[in-house]
């Protein structure tokens, strides 16, 4: 991002917290580029709702970033989450509040999680391997401009990185960053497979093959 031809008062006066940052790491927006790279931000989507912020899975609620709405098209873009949060809150409340009785759930017990046979890892270099390499995939294959053919690299690749994890948490002790990655794993796929299924480009979806 060039910022360089901007009134740098001006930029200065709406923008300082990015200016300081960008100074922290020894670039000065008055005369250097700022580096842009995707980020999950920019992923327009999520759980699918209706007007009350229902989704398909019983008593659970979405808005804002998580849910896909509708409410604002194809596009998902920056204070537009604000809106669907504050109008999708309110209708999820009243929703809440108007049906207590039917929201009512009883959980049966859930016994205690069984970890024998597995061994507390004693490094996590295999799984921080994996979400580095997982995170790389996303990046070069599944970015802002995506095609038939990377999209086929990234499934193949996400593959192997997935049935690693899989033998990983067979034989580990759960930990947040073994959950963690296991989720990362599931969104990635499902970004990719519904990234295969889109013939057209709408939004800010984007495919060489898609028109």
């Amino acid at each position: 991002m060039d910022c360089r031809h901007l009134d740098f008062e001006k930029f200065l006066e709406h923008f300082p917290n990015i200016y300081e940052k960008c100074l922290s790491v020894g670039i000065d927006a008055k005369k250097d580029l700022i580096p842009v790279v995707p980020a999950c931000h920019y992923f327009c989507g999520g759980i699918d709702v209706d007007k009350n912020g229902k989704s398909s899975i019983k008593n659970l609620y979405a808005c804002g970033e998580a849910s896909r709405t509708g409410l604002h098209g194809a596009n998902r873009l920056a204070s537009n989450s604000l809106l669907e949060a504050l109008v999708y809150g309110h209708n999820i409340a009243n929703e809440i509040i108007n049906n207590q009785d039917e929201l009512a759930e009883s959980f049966s017990n859930i016994p205690e999680w069984d970890a024998d046979g597995t061994t507390a890892p004693k490094e996590l270099i295999m799984i921080k391997h994996n979400r580095k390499a997982l995170q790389t995939v996303m990046s070069d294959f599944v970015s802002i401009v995506r095609s038939d053919e990377r999209l086929a690299k990234a499934l193949k690749r996400l593959d192997e990185i997935y049935h690693d994890t899989e033998n990983i948490y067979k034989k580990a002790k759960l930990s947040p960053q073994l959950c963690e990655l296991r989720n990362l794993n599931a969104i990635a796929y499902l970004i990719v497979k519904q990234s295969q299924k889109r013939k057209e480009n709408r939004g800010a979806f984007y495919s060489l093959d898609c028109y």
